[in-house]
């Protein structure tokens, strides 16, 4: 479904140049999720991520536009782009991010699953 709906948004958006979202690959493993995230070309000073309501937000700042230059040809973006990922209730304290060659990886532990308690109501 989230697969379809991000297709239906991608051709919906199509020719506007203000869409382009950050590529991502999620990845569930045994005890955590680990989101991949391309960055080509950007600097982890101009990366904030954050967790918020069960939704992991990547947030990348525009590049500083050189304005004492004359470009004959520019085709490289210099928009701000977000991108947030809901991924439920997780462990918020376990969160680790790096980057290395283009590339942010997030890695979120999974809280473990809570054993249920059965509470017995007594009959007045």
């Amino acid at each position: 479904m989230y697969n379809e709906m991000n297709n239906l948004f991608d051709l919906l958006t199509k020719g506007f140049n203000s869409y382009d979202p950050i590529k991502i690959d999620l990845i569930q493993g045994d005890n955590n999720y680990v989101v991949l995230a391309n960055l080509p070309g950007v600097k982890k000073e101009n990366v904030e991520i954050s967790f918020e309501n069960g939704y992991l937000s990547i947030f990348v700042k525009a590049n500083e536009a050189k304005e004492d230059v004359k470009y004959i040809v520019k085709e490289r973006e210099n928009s701000e782009k977000k991108r947030q990922i809901y991924l439920g209730d997780i462990e918020v304290k376990n969160i680790n991010a790096k980057m290395a060659d283009g590339v942010l990886t997030v890695t979120i532990a999974l809280k473990e699953p809570e054993e249920k308690q059965i509470h017995k109501i007594v009959i007045e």
